[in-house]
C-alpha cells in the first residue's frame, strides 16, 4: 500500500507539479503516514489496541495473596528474546535501504533524482515479491516438529525431504511473480519514465540503471521465499549470521561506491548483491545445496 501511494505521489508531485526532489520527499512522507493510519485503523477494528482485561488467573492470584510476578516476568523476557532475531533482521533491512538512499543522495543531481524515481517503482514490485515470504511462513511450518515436552533436551526436527516438493512449488510461484514484476518495471521505466520525471537527464540515468534494477527484482522474490525456510527450521542463529554478513558486505560495498566513480550503477550493484547473496546464503543454510 505504501509503495502504491509513494508511486502515485511521485507521479503527481514530481511529474505533474514539477516539485522535483522536494516533491519526491513529500510523497514518501505522505505514503508512510497514510500506511501508518491504515494500519492503526485495522488494528483498532480487530480490537488489538484495546487495553487488556485482567484474567481470572490474575484475579485469583491477587485474591489469594500469591504473586505470579516472577514467573510472568520470566515468560515476558523469554517472549521478547524470541523476537530478537526478527527485530535484528528488520533493522538490517531498514539500514540497508536507508544507506543506499543516503549514498544515492550524496551523488546529487540526476543520479539522486533517478534513484528516488527507481525506488518508487521498486517498492511497488518488492511488495509483490514479498508474497513468497508469506507463503513460506504459511506452508513450511507443517514440516516442523518438536520432541515431546517430557524429553530432555527438547529437539526440533524439520523434514526437509518431505518439504522439498512444497519448496519447489513455492519457488515456481515466486519465479512467476518475479517475471511479472520484471516486465512491469521494465515497461514503466522503459516506456513511461517521462511520466515520473520530465528531466531528460534523469530519464537517461533511470534507463541506464534498469538492467541492474531488473536483476534485483528477479532475485528478490527467491531471497525472501528461501528466507522463510530458516524460521521453519528454527535456524535463528543462521538467520542472524546471514544478515550480519549482509550488513558488513553492504557497508563495504557502499563505502567503495562513495570512494569511486561507480555512481548510481554502484548503488544498484549493491542491491543486486543484497538480493542474490541472500538467496544463495539461505539456500545453503536451509540445506537445499547439500548433496
Amino acid at each position: 500500500m505504501a509503495a502504491c501511494l509513494n508511486l502515485g505521489g511521485d507521479f503527481l508531485l514530481v511529474s505533474r507539479m514539477g516539485l522535483g526532489l522536494a516533491g519526491a520527499a513529500w510523497a514518501t512522507v505522505a505514503s508512510q503516514v497514510c500506511a501508518a493510519a491504515l494500519l492503526l485503523r485495522v488494528l483498532g477494528q480487530r480490537k488489538l489496541l484495546d487495553a487488556p482485561k485482567p484474567s481470572r488467573r490474575a484475579d485469583a492470584a491477587g485474591a489469594s495473596g500469591a504473586s505470579a510476578a516472577p514467573a510472568d516476568t520470566r515468560a515476558t523476557i523469554v517472549a521478547i528474546c524470541s523476537f530478537a532475531p526478527f527485530i535484528f533482521v528488520m533493522a538490517i533491512k531498514v539500514v540497508m535501504h536507508n544507506a543506499c538512499a543516503a549514498t544515492a543522495a550524496s551523488l546529487g543531481g540526476a543520479p539522486a533524482a533517478a534513484h528516488t524515481a527507481l525506488m518508487a517503482v521498486a517498492w511497488l514490485c518488492f511488495t509483490f515479491g514479498d508474497v513468497g515470504s508469506s507463503l513460506a511462513q504459511a506452508y513450511l511450518p507443517a514440516f516442523s516438529s518438536t520432541t515431546p515436552a517430557g524429553e530432555r533436551p527438547p529437539k526440533h526436527h524439520f523434514d526437509l525431504a518431505a518439504a522439498k516438493p512444497t519448496i519447489a512449488m513455492l519457488l515456481r510461484v515466486t519465479i512467476s511473480i518475479s517475471a511479472t514484476v520484471v516486465l512491469l518495471s521494465s515497461f514503466i521505466i522503459g516506456v513511461f519514465s517521462s511520466q515520473l520525471t520530465p528531466d531528460v537527464t534523469v530519464q537517461r540515468q533511470m534507463r541506464r540503471v534498469l538492467p541492474l534494477m531488473v536483476a534485483t527484482l528477479a532475485t528478490h522474490g527467491t531471497a525472501v521465499t528461501l528466507e522463510g525456510l530458516l524460521p521453519a527450521r528454527k535456524a535463528f542463529r543462521g538467520l542472524t549470521l546471514a544478515y550480519t554478513g549482509v550488513l558488513l558486505s553492504v557497508a563495504g560495498g557502499l563505502l567503495l561506491v562513495r570512494n569511486s566513480a561507480a555512481g548510481l550503477l554502484g548503488v544498484w550493484a549493491v542491491y543486486v548483491w543484497y538480493c542474490a547473496g541472500r538467496a544463495i546464503a539461505f539456500a545453503a543454510l536451509g540445506g537445499l545445496l547439500a548433496a
